[in-house]
């Protein structure tokens, strides 16, 4: 459920957290709380392998 999504999002394991954020997806479709559980996992994604969170600035990232 929910607190096992947040658990996994909590200890960085980012690939079981979307794993269980899409089974819920599936669940509850039109959860509010689902879809934001969902974003926060993507984002959290999106910042780990896409490097966000190295150092340098936010317009030399959009130019690599």
């Amino acid at each position: 459920g929910k607190e096992l999504t947040l658990k996994y999002l909590e200890r960085g394991r980012l690939t079981d957290a979307l794993t269980s954020a899409e089974r819920l997806l599936k669940i509850h479709p039109r959860s509010p709380a689902v879809l934001e559980l969902h974003r926060q996992v993507s984002v959290a994604m999106t910042m780990k392998t896409g490097g966000w969170e190295d150092d340098g600035s936010f317009r030399n990232k959009l130019r690599n």
